[in-house]
């Protein structure tokens, strides 16, 4: 079972995006969109004709994507928690399936493990086979540090180094 503090954690991580003045939010191009990427970059930086680079996936109120997010896509707060509770049902579902072992983990790990499906897709996780063979063998520091040895780690190195240490040592540290 995963804790009580799973969702919130999530939230806090994803943070609520865009909020309009009546507290709805409005969708965003993904970070790692090709036209995120180029906006981050200092304006001398951008490559010629940047404006045209694709901003998909669109992303909205916690994180989410799909495909009935889009350019034009607005919710409200109560949408976007509803809409993080089922992905993270599906997460946890997910894990059950393709990692049953999952659920001998202590409460933190499993929640580890949630929030990484969560980011990521269960795919992303299932990239870290050497993290998830160290997991399934309870080598808390090898996982840990195979985690951090990752693009993810250095993508969300804030929330990276604290879930590796949450896997590392098995009690919450909140987000």
């Amino acid at each position: 079972m995963t804790t009580i503090f799973l969702a919130e954690d999530v939230a806090k991580d994803e943070g609520f995006s865009r909020a309009l003045p009546d507290g709805r939010c409005m969708s965003y191009p993904d970070p790692l969109s090709p036209f995120a990427k180029a906006l981050r970059l200092p304006p001398s930086q951008r490559p010629k004709g940047w404006q045209t680079l694709s901003p998909e996936p669109w992303t909205i109120g916690y994180g989410t994507t799909g495909p009935d997010v889009n350019r034009s896509t607005v919710w409200t707060q109560a949408q976007a928690y509803s809409r993080l509770l089922i992905k993270l049902g599906e997460a946890q579902r997910d894990l059950t399936t393709h990692l049953p072992w999952w659920r001998t983990l202590n409460d933190p790990r499993q929640d580890v493990l949630a929030m990484m499906v969560y980011q990521m897709g269960l795919g992303g996780l299932l990239e870290f086979k050497r993290a998830l063979a160290a997991m399934q063998m309870s080598d808390w520091p090898e996982a840990a540090a195979e985690m951090l040895d990752s693009d993810w780690a250095n993508q969300t190195p804030a929330r990276a180094m604290r879930l590796a240490k949450q896997m590392h040592d098995g009690v919450r540290i909140p987000a």
